[in-house]
């Protein structure tokens, strides 16, 4: 499991910070493509993003922006 900053998240998801960000608060509606983006960058299924109990928060996309976090 990585467990990223949302600007190392960004990076590796080829994705824009704030667009992480806006994601992560359910600010910002999803694409398919971003979706695939995200998925790949943190090596998982696209239906682990999306799972109930092992979605966002579990992958670390919850976690601050400058929190720092282990890989």
């Amino acid at each position: 499991m990585k467990r990223w900053t949302q600007e190392e998240l960004s990076y590796e998801a080829g994705l824009h910070r704030t667009m992480v960000g806006q994601i992560e608060r359910e600010r910002r509606n999803v694409t398919l493509a971003t979706m695939e983006s995200l998925a790949a960058a943190l090596e998982v299924d696209i239906g682990e993003l999306l799972a109930k109990d092992g979605g966002w928060s579990s992958q670390g996309l919850a976690m601050p922006s400058t929190a720092a976090v282990e890989e």
